[in-house]
C-alpha cells in the first residue's frame, strides 16, 4: 500500500486527462477507503491485520480514516472459554 513519487505523478496525471478535479479525486479516495472499512466490517470483526491494511490504504490515498469508522473487536479470550468454530 505505498505509492512511490513516480506512481503519484502518473496517477494524477491520469486523473488531470480524465478530467477529475482535486475534490473529486478526494471524494473517489473516500468512496474507496469506506468500501474497504465496510468489507472488514462486513462480519462483525475487524482483526489488527485489518485495521493496519486500512490505516495504509488511507495513508496511500492520502485520506483520515474515521475512527468509528473501524470498529475492531474487543473480545478477549482467556483460559477455561469455550469456542465454536463454524464455516
Amino acid at each position: 500500500f505505498e505509492i512511490s513519487t513516480d506512481e503519484k505523478r502518473h496517477l494524477d496525471d491520469w486523473a488531470k486527462t480524465l478530467g477529475l478535479s482535486e475534490a473529486q479525486q478526494s471524494q473517489l479516495h473516500r468512496e474507496f477507503l469506506n468500501g474497504v472499512v465496510e468489507a472488514a466490517n462486513r462480519d462483525g470483526f475487524v482483526s489488527e491485520i485489518e485495521e493496519v491494511l486500512i490505516e495504509k490504504a488511507a495513508k496511500a490515498l492520502g485520506v483520515e480514516p474515521k475512527r468509528q469508522e473501524i470498529k475492531a473487536s474487543s473480545v478477549k479470550l482467556s483460559a477455561g472459554m469455550r469456542i465454536c468454530f463454524t464455516g
